[in-house]
């Protein structure tokens, strides 16, 4: 188990990295990075439900989508890149009642294509999810004042998968 961190909003935004080991001897490795896998076989896992294209790509701070879904979860599946940054997730009732709202970092030192959001587990019914971009780019340093992070504010969402 590992940790992304996510400063400034480590306490909203970060996530822990699960990936299963190869035990040789005394060596650990990790063959290959899952983004999703099963922890009783090991094997890749994929969130399997009605598909949606969602064709969402901006770097402009309050741009926003919105995907109305019914179903008991939904799976954001986009981009995490150099340039990505930081979206607003935030997750409605038919009611329009927000029931969970989080920071998600659409960045990444390497450029990856995976899920990048997966709702908890809700009541069967209508729902609305909307993804916002905020215009802040992830950002660190080091102790010698080095800066790492995002050179943009993007956030791509490709598609959604939500499970019945």
């Amino acid at each position: 188990m590992g940790d992304r961190w996510s400063f400034p909003h480590q306490a909203s935004a970060a996530t822990y990295v699960w990936q299963p080991l190869r035990i040789h001897g005394d060596t650990l490795s990790i063959d290959r990075y899952q983004g999703a896998w099963d922890p009783l076989t090991g094997r890749p896992g994929e969130y399997t439900g009605k598909e949606t294209a969602i064709g969402f790509s901006s770097a402009t701070a309050g741009d926003s989508v919105e995907i109305p879904f019914t179903g008991t979860r939904i799976v954001l599946v986009g981009s995490s890149r150099p340039d990505g940054s930081y979206a607003r997730v935030e997750l409605a009732d038919a009611g329009g009642t927000v029931l969970s709202s989080l920071y998600v970092t659409f960045h990444s030192r390497v450029p990856d294509d995976g899920y990048l959001y997966v709702s908890p587990v809700l009541p069967p019914g209508d729902h609305l999810l909307r993804v916002t971009v905020l215009g802040e780019p992830t950002e660190w340093s080091d102790k010698s004042g080095a800066r790492f992070g995002s050179v943009g504010t993007h956030v791509s969402v490709d598609r959604a998968v939500v499970l019945p």
